[in-house]
């Protein structure tokens, strides 16, 4: 299921990159996302062309969301990252879909992927 843009996304959004590199500064790529979890199998996001991160977070809040970033590998209770957090910008390698699983049901994602300036 996909949503229009938010109006927030309609402005640039920008980040501090750990590596120490100059902050970048992001735009929306593709619409919003909003993905439910609830039946506790993995899902693929396939990011649109030109993104090369995602704004994500966890929107209900029943439980920890998985999440994997090579296109193959999929995610368990044990294996992936921890939860998409709130405010959180993650880098992903273009092109490579991003493998998300709930570990309980009632759970849910919204996801804006991003494109930089």
């Amino acid at each position: 299921m996909t949503i229009n843009q938010n109006k927030f996304f309609l402005n640039e959004v920008s980040a501090v990159r750990t590596d120490k590199h100059a902050a970048n500064a992001f735009v929306p790529i593709g619409n919003h996302v909003y993905e439910d979890l609830s039946d506790l199998a993995v899902h693929t996001l396939t990011p649109p062309d030109g993104a090369v991160a995602f704004y994500g977070n966890l929107i209900i809040a029943g439980g920890v969301v998985r999440y994997t970033l090579d296109g193959v590998t999929n995610p368990t209770n044990t294996v992936g990252f921890n939860s998409i957090s709130a405010s959180s910008v993650t880098y992903i390698t273009p092109g490579v879909p991003l493998r998300v699983k709930a570990s309980v049901a009632s759970t849910a994602i919204n996801i804006q992927w991003l494109g930089t300036v």
